[in-house]
């Protein structure tokens, strides 16, 4: 297996190289190992080779000097690790700093890298589940959760902080992963929460007494429109009875607003339903967005959450402010009508087939129909 050497030099550092190595042995075992080697792309290439042939056991590994540099601590390394955020999207950035500074640093701050053991790992975890403690910056306490989806997602900002300090041996002093932290399985069958038609008539009318209400509404209805989606939307994105997607907003707080690629990256054209294109003709047009407040300004997503809210609430509904849910009650109702559900992969810009398949047990009667064609084919 060849020794594979790629550049890995953030802005401003010494010239580096991530060396990846792989060896498959005479009985059949696979080994691996990775490392940045700070010099010339030769000199990484040779350690590479060298290393290769140490791990087929051609040689003799080379004792190492024992390491005098200090090993940093979790709180020591935390700022330097948000480099590794450096050209995401703003939101998944935000999104990893929230997590390491109020579920992470705060509970094992004091904690040397090369001891974020299995336990420590653990006791991590139990705290996430019990909560209890503040969340920085912000005057309230954080809830205990069982979501196995919260807990790998505060698990995978671990395992990158630990992989990205291993990257970085030569600042941070550890020389290998402490520990493996394992993600728990997750449910992806579950089926989302979603207003059944008989809900949605009565939401649609409570809306249809404010032209911006019911353009929200439809929109997420009868569209499938992110939140984000809703509030980039332009009036120069409308065109003859369908709707492009181009771009999606993120708000770090109110006022500081984000424009940029919808979640995907990709740029998607749509139909839209007849109740939709009137809806959205009727909005007021002043300023480029369709969702806009008096003087022309974009809408913000505290505000659409209001609106959401305050129909749920006209039309006799548990009042959640979740926005969401109209996404999912679009595709819902999608399968219900038997739409197939490569076509709701489609039309809900999904990136994978598996999500799309969530809602397909909703599809009436699909397994008999498909039966019954089998046998009118055979006749």
């Amino acid at each position: 297996m060849p020794v594979v050497v790629r550049p890995w030099a953030p802005k401003g550092r010494a010239q580096r190289w991530q060396v990846d190595v792989q060896a498959r042995r005479a009985d059949g075992s696979k080994v691996r190992d990775r490392r940045v080697i700070e010099g010339t792309q030769t000199a990484a290439k040779a350690w590479g080779e060298r290393r290769q042939a140490v791990l087929l056991g051609e040689i003799h590994a080379p004792v190492e000097a024992p390491r005098t540099g200090k090993v940093l601590t979790m709180a020591e390394w935390a700022p330097t690790f948000h480099r590794h955020y450096q050209g995401r999207k703003p939101s998944a950035a935000d999104s990893a700093k929230g997590i390491v500074e109020t579920h992470i640093v705060q509970h094992i701050g004091s904690v040397r890298l090369d001891h974020v053991n299995q336990s420590v790992a653990d006791k991590l975890e139990a705290t996430w589940r019990a909560g209890g403690y503040p969340e920085l910056k912000r005057d309230r306490v954080i809830k205990g959760t069982s979501s196995t989806k919260t807990i790998n997602n505060r698990k995978t900002v671990l395992i990158s902080i630990l992989k990205y300090a291993l990257e970085c041996s030569s600042e941070t002093g550890l020389t290998s992963m402490p520990c493996r932290v394992r993600l728990a399985k997750v449910d992806g069958q579950r089926a989302p929460k979603f207003y059944e038609v008989v809900e949605y008539a009565r939401i649609v009318e409570a809306a249809s007494k404010d032209k911006q209400a019911l353009a929200v509404v439809l929109m997420g209805g009868d569209a499938g429109m992110r939140v984000s989606e809703m509030l980039s939307l332009k009036r120069a994105d409308i065109r003859g009875g369908k709707i492009t997607i181009r771009t999606s907003v993120y708000e770090r707080t109110s006022g500081n607003r984000i424009e940029g690629d919808t979640k995907g990256g990709k740029e998607k054209t749509l139909p839209m339903t007849k109740r939709l294109v009137a809806a959205l003709e009727a909005v007021s047009s002043k300023g480029d967005y369709v969702l806009h407040y008096g003087d022309g300004s974009p809408l913000t997503w505290r505000a659409v959450t209001w609106i959401i809210r305050k129909i749920e609430r006209a039309a006799g509904l548990p009042v959640t402010g979740h926005v969401h849910i109209y996404r999912h009650t679009y595709c819902s109702h999608l399968a219900m009508a038997n739409v197939p559900a490569r076509q709701i992969m489609e039309l809900a810009r999904h990136t994978d087939l598996a999500t799309s398949l969530k809602y397909m047990h909703l599809a009436k009667d699909g397994a008999s129909n498909a039966v019954h064609a089998l046998e009118e084919l055979r006749q």
